[in-house]
């Protein structure tokens, strides 16, 4: 059984404490890792926001941080994701990839050698993949047989065909 005694309450106490540090050195790392990435800075005292805004910067959907209150498997696939922001995030601020794993089992203390290092956050264009969906068709000629009876101006507005009825010249053979 539970025994109450002030033995134990000091260790509940140092406990409590040592996680609120945890948790403000976390935020402010945080608060200085937003501000670098050009967002505002109190949104890392903002619950799910935060992460919300952090996957962002990390060019992941926002809206994919709320995986995580899908049980299990959500978290799963949040890890993953989070690892994924991170490895962007840590790309972005040209440091070594490998602490993108580091920040994974110790935040406590990569998130402030990230939010308070001299290196600057650059937004580098991300190439993207192209697949079937992206095609361009602009320089695809027209044929007019198969356009569905509109024609195509310039002004990229769609006006019915006319019909040309004009004087046809009939030809009679002569014998």
């Amino acid at each position: 059984m539970f025994k109450f005694d002030f033995i134990n309450l000091k260790y509940i106490f140092i406990s409590i404490i040592s996680l609120l540090i945890i948790f403000i050195v976390m935020m402010i790392s945080w608060y200085k890792l937003f501000k670098k990435a050009g967002k505002k800075g109190y949104i890392a005292f903002i619950p799910f926001y935060n992460i919300w805004t952090l996957f962002e910067i990390g060019n992941v959907k926002g809206f994919y941080s709320l995986l995580i209150l899908i049980p299990l498997l959500g978290l799963l696939i949040f890890i993953i994701l989070y690892y994924k922001a991170l490895v962007e995030i840590v790309r972005r601020l040209d440091k070594n990839k490998v602490l993108a794993i580091l920040c994974i089992f110790f935040p406590i203390f990569i998130y402030p050698y990230l939010g308070f290092s001299s290196s600057i956050y650059e937004v580098k264009p991300v190439v993207k993949e192209t697949s079937i969906l992206d095609i361009d068709l602009e320089g695809v000629i027209e044929d007019k047989e198969f356009n569905y009876g509109y024609e195509k101006e310039d002004t990229e507005v769609m006006k019915p065909i006319k019909k040309k009825t004009g004087n046809k010249k009939k030809t009679t053979k002569k014998k």
